[in-house]
């Protein structure tokens, strides 16, 4: 996982050294802008210079940090072919963009997380079911199928106390249960 330019590698895309634009954005997290080539990093010039012929387009350059929640997950960077390129118009948009891309990568992130998690409740051996503050079945895996008798489909909807009320159990039980899922806690028994 390298930047190529002109065939070369240059440096490593996660290199988060205050020596490159995307590592200083990183690191600090505020938008670093070069309006020309006299405004270029140690390491840009050093790039550019083993280019040779092909600099031609790299005249100035942005870069932009990827914020969410107040933390820097990533960085944009772009370069111009003209100086003063990055006017505030240009910048604002860019580093809204920026911000789109973060909640992106977090959103995306987040998915992935859920879609984990929901492989391993639902292969579980244990049965699982969780309800909303009414005690509403929101879902359930297949072990609580097997347990109870009653598919994902047919229980969702229903009432836990639908699953959990006999004769059995004492009152202060059921009492303890509630006042437990009630709380936000979990209940296993």
């Amino acid at each position: 996982i390298y930047s190529k330019i002109a065939g070369t590698t240059v440096h490593r895309w996660d290199d988060v050294s205050d020596q490159t634009a995307i590592g200083r954005v990183l690191l600090n997290g505020e938008t670093l802008i070069g309006q020309t080539r006299a405004d270029l990093l140690p390491c840009q010039a050093a790039e550019l210079s083993q280019m040779g012929d092909g600099i031609e387009w790299f005249h100035s350059y942005a870069a932009f940090p990827c914020v969410y929640a107040g933390t820097v997950i990533g960085g944009l960077t772009l370069a111009s072919r003209y100086e003063h390129f990055w006017d505030e118009r240009r910048v604002k948009r860019l580093q809204q963009f920026a911000s789109q891309a973060a909640i992106a990568i977090v959103s995306s992130e987040a998915r992935q997380r859920m879609s984990l998690l929901n492989a391993g409740l639902t292969a579980a051996a244990n049965a699982v079911m969780i309800t909303d503050a009414n005690a509403g079945i929101q879902w359930t895996n297949p072990a609580f199928a097997k347990l109870t008798g009653f598919e994902f489909d047919e229980a969702v909807g229903q009432t836990a106390r639908h699953f959990f009320k006999s004769d059995k159990q004492d009152t202060v039980v059921y009492r303890q249960l509630w006042r437990t899922i009630r709380g936000g806690n979990i209940w296993q028994g």
